[in-house]
């Protein structure tokens, strides 16, 4: 059995030698601008691969090794990367907006310029990556070891909804009831208050 990997205009760019791509060896492949939107790829070896420009949005990834890959520009908006190994992957650019990342290991990743708007980072392996302008407004960052103060500084954009392990008291649910509140603004009015200047200008808050 084989298994055919097309591009965005329906023409076959590599072939694979199986029936599906769970666990799949495709290191080094160039299947740049394939569509893969969508595919199983649990545990697959896709080390060094060239997946440029790539549709993977809602792709299963979880545990892959995808170490040195080139995702620059690649959609993977909404996949489940959960334990993939992402290290010193080419990231630069791509969109990870929603994406599911828990136990990822990211170390030394280009993340120059991704999206990764609400964004699932919890206990997410970050050191060494590059996160300039790097969009994490709205991630859930809960575990990573990472702070508001170590991403701004690291020139990552964040705001009052992404998430940190100090963050007690920015919710959208009364504590003690467990009900949604009707008006969070007296939160978001405290948590602004704890704010420097510059942590405000960061977040447009000024």
């Amino acid at each position: 059995m084989t298994s055919e990997i097309k591009n965005v205009a329906g023409e076959v760019i590599y072939i694979h030698e199986g029936e599906d791509f769970r666990g799949a060896d495709l290191q080094g492949v160039d299947i740049e601008g394939a569509d893969l939107w969508g595919a199983d790829l649990v545990g697959a070896e896709l080390g060094r691969a060239n997946l440029s420009g790539t549709n993977l949005g809602e792709a299963i990834l979880g545990r892959a090794d995808l170490r040195g890959a080139n995702l620059s520009e690649a959609n993977l908006s909404g996949a489940n990367l959960e334990e993939a190994d992402l290290w010193k992957a080419d990231l630069w650019e791509a969109d990870l907006s929603g994406a599911d990342l828990t136990e990822a290991d990211l170390r030394g990743a280009d993340l120059r310029g991704a999206n990764l708007m609400d964004a699932v980072l919890s206990k997410v392996y970050l050191r060494g990556a590059d996160l300039r302008g790097a969009d994490l407004r709205g991630a859930d960052l809960t575990g990573s070891g990472f702070t508001k103060e170590d991403l701004i500084q690291l020139g990552a954009r964040v705001n009052l909804n992404t998430l940190f392990d100090d963050d007690e008291g920015i919710k959208e649910t009364c504590p003690q009831c467990g009900q949604d509140m009707p008006d969070s603004e007296a939160l978001r009015a405290s948590a602004v208050s704890k704010l420097t200047p510059a942590e405000r200008a960061v977040l447009g808050l000024l």
